[in-house]
């Protein structure tokens, strides 16, 4: 019931213009645990955080030209790309951190066939994206480090890194809270420490997590 919710606000979303699961109220009435809730309208809202559906609904889009092409199957395919994605950046980001192109390409099948994503890249979960933004977020800050040791500006990455948390919220709301906190202690105390490049850097980071917030707390 959960991936049909996600995948009819997409849906809705590509073709209407406008996220609705109203074609799902029947199931309100027999599931124990429903899709979603009633609003005072009288219409159905998703409980669902919307980064999911909203990348169903960019791919329905992108797959409008073919007539001939089923929409199911196209929306299915999210998770399989973002599965991909992630493979694909952990192969960077290893090479990047001086691993051989071997070991990088190892570890990226090791993740795709031997963990949970092989699971979640058939489903329309939303954990699947907070991996593959976390990952972004890491190798960001990774190479904000290698910027700041040959004495380069590192804000660009520090703020790449901020967006990639900050997006976290679209996929599952309490994500945001797990990667900011880690990410900004790690860049607020690393050795050497001194306060006021501590307090630079994880300003740049914080940065684009303020808007979220804001929203969260609104």
């Amino acid at each position: 019931m959960d991936e049909m919710a996600v995948f009819t606000a997409g849906h809705s979303l590509a073709v209407d213009g406008q996220a609705n699961i109203d074609p799902l109220i029947w199931t309100n009435h027999w599931t124990p645990d429903s899709p979603g809730v009633w609003g005072v309208d009288g219409n159905l809202y998703t409980k669902k955080s919307p980064g999911i559906s909203l990348l169903v609904a960019a791919l329905l889009r992108l797959a409008a030209r073919w007539s001939d092409v089923n929409a199911v199957h196209v929306g299915l395919l999210t998770g399989a790309l973002i599965a991909a994605g992630t493979g694909a950046l952990l192969v960077v980001c290893l090479i990047d951190w001086g691993f051989s192109t071997r070991i990088a390409l190892l570890t990226a099948l090791l993740y795709g066939t031997c963990t949970v994503a092989w699971v979640f890249a058939r489903m329309l979960w939303g954990l699947s994206a907070v991996g593959l933004l976390a990952v972004v977020m890491v190798w960001a800050v990774g190479r904000a480090t290698q910027a700041e040791r040959r004495a380069r500006s590192s804000s660009g990455w520090l703020l790449c890194a901020g967006i990639s948390a900050a997006l976290a919220f679209l996929f599952r709301y309490e994500s945001l809270l797990l990667l900011a906190f880690w990410a900004a202690l790690y860049l607020f105390l690393r050795r050497p420490f001194s306060l006021a490049p501590a307090v630079r850097r994880t300003a740049f980071f914080l940065l684009p997590l303020l808007p979220v917030l804001k929203i969260e707390r609104g």
